[in-house]
């Protein structure tokens, strides 16, 4: 389920055509292993779009092309970038991939319910005395 408030698919219009973008985890998935493929290393979804920061184009091309598979698995690159071109001239394309991105994040109730919701990391030890592990006998080095 998406976050209360967020519609899953949305509608844009590219040379007189409607085109339905839904960002789902398989297109999320085909993504990572396409940049994945091309760039001979492991790349996530994340790390895409921090890309688009950075004034990646081949990025915002993804994502927008991974937004399209699920109503339209045809979608080549070609289409997602003549898409993302007429969206970025009408100044929407970082709402786009917000929404999309908003989309696709599942609501705080489903994460806890399934047992996924975020806790909170240890607590740090404090008990230690000087050394640089449990065992280390070692008096702690002093600075430089």
């Amino acid at each position: 389920m998406a976050t209360p408030g967020q519609e899953k698919a949305f509608v844009v219009e590219s040379q007189g055509v409607s085109y339905s973008l839904q960002l789902d985890i398989n297109g999320m998935c085909e993504l990572e292993d396409k940049v994945s493929k091309d760039e001979g290393a492991r790349v996530t979804f994340q790390q895409v779009v921090a890309r688009i920061d950075d004034g990646d184009m081949r990025a915002l091309r993804l994502i927008v092309w991974s937004t399209l598979l699920h109503h339209h698995p045809e979608a080549d690159l070609t289409l997602a970038g003549q898409i993302a071109t007429d969206v970025l001239q009408s100044g929407q394309v970082y709402a786009l991939i917000d929404k999309a991105v908003a989309g696709a994040t599942p609501a705080p109730a489903d994460t806890q319910a399934l047992g996924l919701a975020t806790r909170n990391p240890r607590k740090a030890q404090t008990n230690r005395k000087d050394g640089t592990g449990p065992r280390s006998t070692a008096p702690r080095a002093g600075t430089a």
